[in-house]
């Protein structure tokens, strides 16, 4: 008995710290020495999804920002050239979805806003007047509960 609680003794003694290395005292399957150590490492650990996401949502953002200040408000359409969106800093490549028209044209857009590039190098930039007309959001239907006849 001795032996094995010296053993356990030695296992948690040569336990390090995740993140600073220190040598942790306590509970046998704690990882790290406290809570900043905890959090630093989990931080370091995500950061490249983080910052990835972070540039995708700043690029839509942008992309959405210079499609509003190309539209009017009291127009819902608008043609500008391609070169004028690209000097604006619009970046074709980030859209938040794609949806087909009548003729089967194919619009990308950025949240409620929609670009379509014509056969002449033109842009052709749409306003939905909701953006939950270009999001179909299925609606859940709740049966009633039937109560139960008491006997």
């Amino acid at each position: 008995m001795y032996h094995l609680k010296c053993a356990s003794y030695m296992d948690v003694k040569n336990r390090m710290c995740w993140e600073c290395g220190k040598v942790l005292r306590g509970r046998t399957d704690q990882k790290f020495c406290n809570g900043t150590c905890r959090n630093a490492y989990h931080n370091r650990k995500n950061s490249y999804n983080n910052n990835l996401i972070r540039h995708i949502n700043y690029t839509l953002r942008h992309n959405r920002k210079v499609l509003d200040e190309l539209v009017p408000a009291d127009k819902n359409t608008v043609i500008v050239s391609r070169d004028e969106l690209i000097a604006r800093g619009f970046n074709f490549k980030y859209h938040t979805h794609t949806q087909k028209d009548a003729n089967n044209k194919m619009y990308l857009f950025c949240y409620e806003i929609g670009i379509l590039t014509t056969a002449s190098g033109k842009v052709r930039i749409v306003r939905t007047a909701d953006i939950r007309q270009t999001i179909p959001i299925p609606l859940v239907s709740r049966k009633k509960r039937k109560d139960k006849p008491s006997d």
